[in-house]
């Protein structure tokens, strides 16, 4: 199955400056977003960050914006529960202006989880 791709929300041109920065398209698995499992995968131009953590570029009121994401799982009482499966999960509530945001130095209750795609 090929992934699709939603350039209206998710657009896959990548400027000179993005790709000075790292930034390259990408194949995420929707499995990562939604419950339950999906062999559904969708391309998008990101910033790999960390082993876990990504900017993704992304289009927000007509604007281009980035949005920090991990891969992890969110702590419940400082505890992982054994049936929680690592996803992806907004890093911040706001949506970045500049391409060079970084998630060094976010407070975050999801613990990363090493994401291989």
């Amino acid at each position: 199955m090929s992934a699709f791709e939603i350039p209206s929300i998710f657009p896959l041109e990548i400027t000179d400056t993005e790709r000075e920065l790292g930034f390259v398209t990408m194949e995420i698995s929707l499995a990562g977003f939604t419950a339950g499992q999906s062999d559904t995968t969708f391309r998008l131009v990101a910033r790999r960050l960390s082993d876990s953590d990504v900017a993704l570029k992304m289009v927000h009121n007509g604007q281009i914006r980035y949005r920090l994401t991990r891969h992890g799982y969110r702590k419940f009482l400082g505890l992982r529960l054994p049936w929680i499966k690592p996803k992806w999960h907004s890093l911040a509530t706001e949506l970045f202006d500049e391409a060079t945001v970084d998630s060094s130095g976010v407070v975050s209750d999801v613990v990363p989880v090493a994401h291989g795609g």
